[in-house]
């Protein structure tokens, strides 16, 4: 064991050298007593305990806050459109529509959906098979413009969709 320098310091004898009569700070078993840290390694040592202590904290936020709701899908076309048409509705129409939605709860009605429980409500089976009827014997009289069948013809085809010839499925002479 080797005298310090300072009055009254003893060197440890392990390899760092630290100061045996205030404890070497090392933590060796030559030291005496409680281990002194040397103050820049204190520095650091506070200024990570700090940090940690940032770092749960922050942790310890993010814990407690409520998670925020997933944000809702894009509407679709559809769903745009059968909440517009849903807006206009009023009387026993809206009383209607909320038993509706109540039918098909817990998910949303499609607009397909919609588009079946309305014609079922408001345009009875006979009525579109008359207006069906109607559009498969069209025929353009004597005194009606083009425009004019045009226009008749447009208002009934959706009575008769597997009637209706698509670009695809258009005969060709």
């Amino acid at each position: 064991m080797s005298q310090g320098s300072a009055e009254g310091s003893v060197a440890c004898e392990c390899r760092w050298g630290g100061d045996r009569s205030r404890g070497c700070w090392c933590g060796c078993s030559t030291s005496s007593g409680p281990v002194a840290v040397p103050p820049a390694y204190a520095q650091i040592f506070q200024m990570a305990f700090q940090a940690q202590a940032q770092a749960q904290a922050q942790l310890l936020a993010q814990a407690q806050a409520p998670t925020p709701a997933p944000a809702p899908a894009v509407p679709t076309v559809d769903q745009n459109r059968l909440k517009y048409i849903v807006s206009l509705f009023v009387g026993n129409a809206l009383i209607w529509w909320r038993s509706l939605k109540r039918a098909y709860e817990p998910r949303e009605i499609t607009w397909a959906e919609f588009q079946r429980e309305f014609d079922d409500k408001y345009r009875p089976k006979m009525y579109r098979d008359k207006k069906r009827m109607e559009f498969l014997n069209l025929v353009q009289g004597d005194e009606q413009t083009v425009a004019e069948y045009e226009l008749r013809f447009a208002a009934l085809a959706k009575y008769a969709p597997e009637a209706v010839a698509t670009g695809g499925s258009l005969l060709s002479f």
